[in-house]
Parts: structure tokens; sequence; C-alpha cells
């Protein structure tokens, strides 16, 4: 799938349990970065529920600052447990 620059993609984990779906963003955006570090693929990754991972902007498997290109929503801008 990530071989296809022409394309966009969507994966939709919002049938995934709540409690999985950190682990399971974390692994996909490691990987997303690997295939980026090797072949600048994708040139933008869209993070929607960013709240979930704001605490963790400087982690580099997360987000890497040199490939950019990453586009974070959310509609609450502290993370879980703070401010409601």
């Amino acid at each position: 799938m990530l071989t296809h620059p022409d394309l966009s993609h969507v994966l939709d984990m919002s049938a995934a349990p709540q409690e999985d779906k950190p682990l399971l963003v974390r692994r996909l955006l490691e990987i997303l970065n690997r295939h980026g570090r090797a072949t600048e693929l994708p040139h933008r990754v869209v993070v929607d529920q960013a709240r979930y991972f704001s605490n963790r902007l400087d982690d580099p498997q997360l987000f890497d600052r040199e490939l950019a290109g990453y586009l974070l929503v959310t509609y609450r801008a502290s993370p879980p447990g703070r401010n409601g």
C-alpha cells in the first residue's frame, strides 16, 4: 500500500478497542517513519485525536522532525486527564 505514491490512504481505527489505539498508532508511526526515511514517502501524515500523543511530540520514533509532514488534529488541546 505504501509503494503507490499517487494514492492517499486512510486507516480508520475507530473499531479498535480504545486501550489498544495508542500502541497501534505508535507502531504505525514507527513504520511510516522508517518507510519515509527509506523512500521519502509518505509526504504527509495526519494524526486525528492527537491529544493522546501531545505529551510525546519530542519522541523521534513517533514524530521524526527531519521528515516533518505531520498534521496533528484534536478537538481538545490538552492530553487526556488534564482539564477534563
